[in-house]
Order: C-alpha cells, then structure tokens, then sequence
C-alpha cells in the first residue's frame, strides 16, 4: 500500500467534507443540548442558591422569633414576680392593720376591766369602812382595837390588790 499525494489529499479532503457535514449536521443540535443543559444546571444552581438565601432569611427569622419568645417570656415572669410582691405587700399591710385592731381592742378591754376593777375595790373598800366603823361604834373602842381594825382593813386591802 502505497501512500501517495493525491490519495493523502483526497483523504484530507474527505476528512475536511464529513468534518463540515457533522457539523452542518450535528453542531447545532449538539450545541443547543449542551446550551439546554447549561441553562438547567444554571437554574438549578440558581434555585439552590434562592433556596438557600431563603432558609438563610427563615432562619434568621426564626431566630428573631425565638428571642421575641424569650424576651416575652421574660417579661412574662417579670411582671409575675412584681404582682407576686405587690400582693405579699397587701397581704403583710393587712396583717398588721388586723393585729394592730386587735391589740387596740385588747387594750381598751383591759382598761375596761382594770376600771372595774377599780370600781369594785373602792365599792368594797367603802363597804369594810362601813363594817369597820359600825363594829368600831359597837363596842368601846381602846387605842390597841382601833389598830388591829386598822390592821385588818388593811390587810384586807392588800390581798385584794
């Protein structure tokens, strides 16, 4: 087999035509399928990228949400705890005010009592005067029976106190 110039030539040439029909033929297809699959990949890259951007801004969102929660729930227990004293205050208020009636109660029935008290003594004490000066009246009355009467209303006296 022999090679020579016009067969090389005519196989460049025949190489040359099938080269010009493929691409007449297949380059324009093959060209628009790969430009296709380009503008997929492009929108699938750009959806991910949105997508992405998306989960990006629920996130954050989320994340603000979140600390809305917590600063609620914060003021939430804040304005419990402030009720909660607020009320302690009232309640402890009260208490006193109650005890303080009482005790005003107990000492006015006290001094109730201690002037009654006073005013039966005296009745009483007035009473043995009376008994007092009627034995005294009854029988002579010497320097030494009028101290032991004395005496004796005065001890009287005393255990009544």
């Amino acid at each position: 087999m022999e090679l020579s110039l016009t067969k090389m030539l005519i196989y460049a040439l025949n190489i040359g035509i099938i080269y010009l029909i493929y691409r007449w033929l297949l380059y324009k297809p093959v060209h628009k399928f790969l430009a296709a699959r380009e503008e997929r990949f492009i929108a699938r890259d750009e959806a991910l990228t949105s997508g992405q951007s998306e989960v990006s801004s629920m996130k954050k969102e989320y994340k603000r949400l979140i600390g809305d929660v917590d600063e609620k729930r914060a003021e939430i227990i804040e304005d419990a705890r402030r009720k909660g004293l607020r009320q302690e205050r009232e309640i402890v208020e009260r208490a006193e005010q109650e005890a303080d009636l009482i005790r005003q109660k107990a000492r006015r029935e006290m001094e109730e009592e201690r002037r009654i008290a006073q005013q039966n003594m005296e009745a009483e004490a007035v009473s043995l005067a009376v008994d007092i000066a009627s034995k005294v009246l009854e029988r002579e009355v010497s320097l030494e029976d009028n101290r032991r009467v004395i005496d004796d209303y005065l001890e009287r006296l005393n255990r009544h106190d």
